[in-house]
């Protein structure tokens, strides 16, 4: 390390609630999902992450694709990241190959995908109404085998959850 620095990469954009950036295991790679302008309107925005190699080269460009979670956490293994594409409606998650640019549907999730621990993914179930209480459940990658993981009763907000991997 020098101790220097230089501009790895630019772009029109910004941060938001989605917006993060995680280092891949290997150190090789770097995602950053970030707000960009879709139109003169302040409300016409949206998300993308980007992959970049230590040389600033774009290695996949997702438009509508949140990180998950928006840091080191969102990466899977050094070709792969867990991510949120915003397809429709409908919450989905999906494992994204940045070096072959494909992406898997792992299926329908709850709102708010918020941590990633090692094989297992944590999801905001959200509050029903009538029962009083907020549950995180936990997951499979795939979203298979949905588990609860914690459930608060009363006024509660998750606004962001870190876990150590196993």
């Amino acid at each position: 390390a020098s101790g220097s620095r230089r501009r790895l990469w630019a772009r029109l954009g910004g941060m938001s609630a989605e917006s993060g950036i995680g280092w891949s295991p290997n150190g090789r790679r770097i995602a950053a999902t970030y707000l960009y302008p879709t139109g003169p309107g302040e409300d016409d925005v949206a998300t993308a992450t980007v992959v970049l190699d230590l040389a600033g080269d774009e290695v996949a460009h997702l438009e509508s694709v949140n990180l998950v979670p928006p840091n080191n956490g969102g990466w899977i293994d050094d070709d792969r990241i867990l991510a949120h594409p915003e397809l429709d409606d409908e919450w989905h998650q999906a494992i994204v190959d940045v070096r072959r640019g494909t992406r898997t549907i792992a299926g329908a999730i709850s709102p708010n995908p918020c941590a990633k621990s090692g094989p297992y993914v944590l999801t905001q179930a959200g509050r029903t109404e009538g029962d009083g209480y907020f549950r995180v459940v936990r997951s499979g990658l795939d979203g298979t085998h949905p588990r609860p993981f914690l459930t608060v009763h009363g006024r509660f907000a998750l606004d962001g959850c870190f876990l150590a991997d196993p």
